[in-house]
């Protein structure tokens, strides 16, 4: 494999094709040179009808023609040479094509334009993002499509065959995608599946190429795995890693694409994409799987199935940063040079897709005799590429261990220029169920730099949105994450299984933000009629949320809404729940920009500290000759830390300061008139004072007579006067329960 010097920064054209009037789809497109006045009409060079066909066509077209390719040479072990009557087709005129279909009139210009940009500086590249809006089901028609084949012309090398120019795939999933934090070794499991009741694969010259690539990276850590679906589940319940690759036999069963795990009995144990996805769910490093078997990349049917029926999909929908899958069949031979090309430039810090390119470039021939470096797909959720935050460049040279025993390697790192070269011990290890014989899995100590210091997340849940406004909850979300907002969404699934992940997020995340508009959107999969994915996840969160924050399109309410159903829903749960700062509150929104505005300023409010609570003042009111019998209350206002706003005074005192006493009155939420010796009416007189003017408080001050040890009886001649105390001890839980009132009310 040639050693890769340098690293690319990428400019990104971002093309995004979606819906358009029936029959017929449209593209936006978008770079750091501008983007569409409007966006272009796409013709697609197949119809639906011919697409089944098409694509069979092409899967035997792009493998190598002649006799130097055998029957078993296919990786799912059909023979190469087309049946009877199947429609013939040349893969690069197909290109072409569908090259002719997508860059015509503004978005050849802008093409042009940014690829015109970079043309003059080797270290830059163009990374061309493909990404479909699965709104309606005939997308699946444009997803099927092998975009990988893009070329001008059949004279010049297709725009893929390069890591200058890689073409990604992504789709309408909105979830977070970073850099895994990546401390050595790096850790590859490797599963080989290759069941008894299906055609045998050739899998022993890919696993011995792949050895050898490994084994000369001593950061490289890989563990080699049959099969078995059963023992896959508890190695990945104990263990990390950073990238899987999968060897063995895809299919297309029932409207889903599955991978053909084994049973222990080493029958065929067919998995879903879907099933798989939840596995990989909650493997918190692993950012590449890399699916070498056939059928792993197809979207789904043309008339069934949906966009995240293939297996590639449902891993994106799950979660997994980058997805490599094959949309026709693969020669062992083509596999076995890509793959190797592909981890060697991954290994030495090149973005994925930039792995993907040089890849391709390895497998393309001198001569066009077959197309297989358009086998490829790469799905990335990724924004540059970069799956992991530094290189693992370790590399080793020495003699390839016997297993079970050791060997001296010289390595080379990335350490500073001058640094000597040393030597460690490579220990081979080898995993308990391997089938194959292991590879050497060097063990050495790695010096990294220390991990950047990172601040506090602030993580955002992006409820379900109908059609009519995910493409401006999807601006937001790119917009948040540029801010650093961890953005997370909820997969569309059936509804138990919907509702316990929602009720997950919501509870763990920081904001929950629903975004409606006139229709009720999407309906919940095996739920009651009526139910949908944005009501659904809005009544959880209700519930769980810390925080929610609605929009809704400037002019929208219930009343303008043609759903009864959903009419209802905006009327009795939207705009008439009560709005609270903290909890739940309702902004306007026409645009990404605008909603991702809003929550920027929500978050801003909700990480803002709140201000540090105020200590509870309360106002006494004490004749002179009682003041002493107050000891006691003084001793428990102060162990509650209350401020006390009053002064003792005579029986009759003067106007200024019944002026201050009322002033106090005005700024506190309780006044505690203490009676002891005096009699009641001073009592009643001072409490009416009191009463009077914290009529002006909002909330109005509350008034009490508190009777002191030793005080006659005193009898409520107010409704609005409490008396409490039974002139024997202090009532301290009477007033404590007071003081706890008073609080409450103040904050």
């Amino acid at each position: 494999m040639p050693k890769i010097a340098e690293t690319f920064s990428y400019s990104e054209l971002a093309i995004t094709i979606y819906p358009g009037d029936p029959g017929k789809f449209k593209v936006r497109a978008s770079s750091d040179r501008g983007s569409l006045p409007q966006p272009a009409d796409l013709e697609l060079p197949v119809s639906s009808e011919e697409l089944p066909g098409v694509l069979e066509a092409l899967s035997r077209a792009v493998l190598l023609k002649g006799d130097a390719l055998t029957q078993t040479d296919a990786r799912d072990g059909r023979p190469v040479s087309p049946t009877a009557n199947a429609p013939t087709i040349n893969p690069r005129e197909f290109g072409v094509k569908l090259y002719n279909a997508l860059f015509r009139g503004n978005v050849q210009r802008l093409l042009d334009l940014t690829r015109g940009s970079i043309e003059t500086d080797n270290k830059r590249g163009l990374r061309i993002r493909l990404t479909f809006e699965d709104s309606r089901a005939d997308m699946i028609q444009v997803m099927s499509l092998p975009w990988e084949l893009l070329a001008e012309s059949t004279l010049v090398q297709p725009i893929a065959v390069s890591r200058r120019y890689p073409i990604v795939r992504a789709l309408d999933v909105m979830l977070p995608a970073t850099p895994a934090r990546y401390t050595p070794p790096f850790k590859v499991l490797v599963i080989v599946a290759s069941p008894k009741n299906l055609p045998p694969l050739n899998l022993e010259a890919e696993q011995a190429n792949l050895k050898t690539e490994w084994s000369a990276h001593l950061s490289v850590n890989v563990t080699w795995m049959r099969g078995v679906y059963e023992d896959v589940k508890r190695f990945l319940n104990q263990e990390d890693p950073h990238v899987l690759h999968f060897m063995g036999h895809g299919d297309f069963r029932d409207g889903q694409g599955v991978l053909m795990f084994e049973t222990p009995e080493g029958d065929a144990r067919p998995v879903s994409g879907t099933e798989f996805g939840m596995l990989l769910k909650d493997e918190p490093s692993l950012r590449l799987v890399f699916l070498n078997a056939c059928k792993t990349a197809i979207v789904g049917g043309v008339a069934a199935g949906g966009a995240f029926a293939g297996v590639a999909t449902a891993l994106v929908r799950s979660g997994v940063t980058a997805v490599l899958a094959m949309q026709f069949p693969i020669s062992d031979r083509a596999a076995i040079v890509f793959s190797n090309t592909f981890y060697g430039a991954l290994i030495d810090g090149q973005p994925v897709d930039a792995a993907v390119g040089e890849a391709r470039k390895e497998v393309y021939p001198p001569v066009p005799m077959h197309s297989e470096w358009a086998t490829p797909v790469l799905f990335m959720r990724s924004p540059d590429g970069v799956l992991f935050d530094r290189p693992i460049i370790q590399r080793a040279t020495g003699t390839f261990a016997v297993p079970g025993t050791t060997a001296t390697f010289t390595t080379q790192s990335n350490a500073a220029p001058g640094t000597p070269a040393s030597t460690a011990p490579a220990t081979v290890t080898t995993s308990a169920n391997a089938s194959a014989p292991p590879p050497v899995a060097p063990t050495v100590t790695v010096q990294v730099a220390p991990p950047a210091t990172t601040t506090t997340d602030f993580t955002v849940v992006m409820a379900a949105a109908a059609d009519t406004v995910r493409s401006f909850v999807r601006r937001a979300s790119k917009l948040l994450s540029e801010k650093g907002v961890t953005i997370v969404s909820i997969d569309l699934s059936a509804q138990a299984e919907h509702d316990a992940a929602t009720r997950v997020l919501a509870a763990s995340a920081d904001l929950f933000v629903h975004f409606f508009g006139a229709v009720p959107g999407e309906q919940v999969y095996d739920a009651p009629r009526g139910v949908t994915y944005p009501i659904s996840e809005f009544r959880i969160a209700a519930q769980e949320a810390r925080a929610q924050l609605v929009a809704l399109p400037t002019g929208l309410t219930s009343a303008g809404v043609s759903d009864d159903g959903y009419r209802q829903f905006l009327k009795d749960e939207i705009e008439s729940r009560p709005r609270s700062t903290n909890r739940f509150e309702v902004v306007t929104a026409d645009d990404g920009d605008t909603l991702a505005a809003e929550i920027l300023k929500k978050r801003d409010a909700l990480l803002t500290p709140p201000p540090a609570p105020q200590p509870l003042s309360v106002c006494l009111d004490v004749h002179q000759r009682d003041f002493a019998a107050t000891m006691p209350l003084q001793i428990l206002l102060g162990e509650r830390g209350v401020v006390v706003r009053s002064m003792p005074s005579g029986d009759s005192p003067p106007r200024e300061a019944i002026a201050l006493f009322e002033q106090n009155v005005r700024s506190v939420p309780l006044v505690l008139v203490l009676v002891g010796g005096v009699g009641e009416s001073w009592a009643f007189d001072r409490a009416r004072i009191a009463l009077l003017a914290g009529m002006d408080r909002d909330p109005q001050t509350r008034v009490v007579i508190v009777r002191l040890p030793g005080s006659a009886e005193i009898k409520a001649t107010s409704k609005r006067i409490d008396v409490i105390g039974d002139g024997i001890a202090l009532p301290e839980s009477a007033i404590n329960a007071l003081l706890d009132e008073a609080a409450r009310s103040s904050q």
